[in-house]
């Protein structure tokens, strides 16, 4: 996959965690690592989506384990400023 999908990746994760975190704030505010779980199962909807249309023949393994590793990244990453901005 190329390295613009992967970027798209991460921008879908963070939009979608945004997003899903305060819907389930507004609803049910003890429980906001459910946004995590959203955002993981959308991104990786769009990971896999674009590695189909942009390289299929690319080797699966590669694209897992870099979506992996970019979405573990993201996710401590976006906990840690939803963490600092939250006091």
């Amino acid at each position: 996959m190329k390295v613009w999908g992967y970027v798209l990746v991460a921008a879908s994760f963070v939009a979608t965690a945004f997003i899903a975190h305060a819907i389930i704030r507004a609803v049910k505010p003890d429980s906001p690592d459910l946004a995590l779980v959203v955002a993981a199962i959308v991104a990786t909807q769009v990971g896999v989506l674009l590695w189909q249309r942009q390289d299929a023949k690319a080797p699966l393994l590669r694209v897992q384990l870099g979506l992996g590793a970019l979405l573990s990244g993201t996710a401590v990453l976006f906990t840690l400023a939803m963490q600092a901005v939250a006091g």
